[in-house]
């Protein structure tokens, strides 16, 4: 096992149809461009379709039995767009952690609807290299299942055993303050910024990178692709900037 993903996959709810997603999802795909033998430990109901969401054969999927599915939906509104969520019951705490896990050289964790055991961290061994995309720890939601944010609890723990972190400009709100002083708690910290690129943090010190240019086909997953593709680097040896 080269990487090891862990969050829980999605059944992301369409108008007219249902398709596989969560950070996982996109991150291991991406993953497999790297390495050859890439994991993930998610929860998901019996009839999530995991070869619809892995077509890769170098994908492991470790499934914890839930009796659903996180599933999502977006909602538009007047207002803007909100997320409505009916998560798992189930969650990922470090007695999921098996050997081989434990011996996984890079742990990318990936909460989508804070079902991540804070614990988790401190069970993996100082010679992993932990990647964290924290959204998902943000995320709460009403009894309807509407999503609005919520503060990152253990955020000075954990960002204190990263190696390193990624998060979006608009998780919190363009709160550069708060950004700052998640970045001065961390080794590595990226802020992706959409079409205005990333700003990426090395011991608490900010670079601009700007956007390559692209023809956008879909920018579904395109996050968590850009995080499992730099920690794989940074845990390579390649440098931040």
């Amino acid at each position: 096992m080269d990487y090891l993903a862990i969050g829980n996959v999605t059944e992301d709810i369409w108008p007219d149809h249902v398709t596989p997603g969560g950070p996982v999802t996109y991150a291991a795909r991406a993953a497999t461009t790297w390495l050859s033998r890439v994991a993930i430990l998610t929860t998901a109901g019996a009839d999530f379709d995991m070869a619809a969401a892995f077509p890769q054969d170098n994908v492991v999927v470790h499934r914890i039995e839930s009796p659903v599915t996180t599933r999502f939906r977006n909602v538009y509104t007047a207002e803007g767009r909100q997320q409505q969520v009916w998560p798992s019951p189930v969650r990922i705490t470090a007695a999921d952690l098996t050997a081989e896990m434990l011996d996984c050289p890079l742990v990318h964790l990936a909460p989508v609807a804070n079902e991540i055991d804070s614990d988790i961290v401190f069970r993996l061994p100082a010679s992993a290299f932990v990647g964290v995309a924290p959204q998902g720890w943000m995320r709460r939601w009403t009894t309807e299942g509407i999503v609005y944010v919520g503060p990152w609890d253990d955020s000075a723990d954990i960002l204190a055993r990263a190696n390193a972190a990624v998060i979006s400009v608009e998780d919190v709100d363009h709160d550069w303050e708060l950004i700052r002083g998640w970045a001065s708690a961390t080794a590595i910290l990226a802020v992706t910024q959409g079409p205005d690129g990333c700003t990426v943090f090395v011991g608490g010190q900010p670079t601009h990178v700007p956007p390559t240019e692209v023809d956008i086909v879909d920018t579904t997953g395109a996050g968590d692709a850009f995080t499992a593709s730099l920690f794989v680097a940074l845990q390579q040896g390649v440098a931040p900037i």
